[in-house]
């Protein structure tokens, strides 16, 4: 069984572990390579399947109602079995009882249709970020 939850300090390392094979080094980037110190004062999720954590995304407060959903990763072998859509859900949880009223996130343009799916909406044009094409997506949170 799948369970979402706020990550423990303990779970950082396998956090970054998957991380980084799913979203820097595909780009040529390394993430041990990024200065991560803001990353502290940002709440992590992740999906673990009994020990092994299997997903992840990060909320970075930007104002008083609104958040940003960042660095969501689910490791491949475990994609396509709604790991994302249960993380999206646990963030949308966590947004509301910290009563914030809007996700923001910056979406490569390669899953806009999960995103779209979920609720959130496209708004602006396609811009490149780590050399990729992204969108900035929104969804208020009721």
């Amino acid at each position: 069984m799948i369970t979402y939850s706020i990550a423990d300090v303990s779970d950082q390392s396998d956090i970054y572990n998957l991380r980084n094979p799913v979203l820097r080094i595909p780009l040529g980037l390394n993430l041990f390579d990024e200065d991560l110190d803001s990353e502290k004062n940002q709440t992590t999720i992740v999906a673990k399947l009994e020990d092994e954590i299997i997903g992840c995304v990060m909320l970075q407060p930007l104002s008083n109602d609104l958040i940003k959903l960042r660095q969501m990763a689910v490791e491949p072998s475990h994609q396509g079995q709604q790991i994302g859509a249960g993380l999206l859900l646990a963030a949308e949880a966590h947004v509301l009882k910290n009563n914030f009223k809007k996700i923001t996130l910056h979406a490569r343009s390669a899953v806009l249709p999960f995103y779209l799916k979920n609720g959130f909406a496209q708004v602006g044009d396609e811009f490149e970020e780590v050399g990729i094409a992204h969108v900035v997506c929104e969804k208020e949170i009721f």
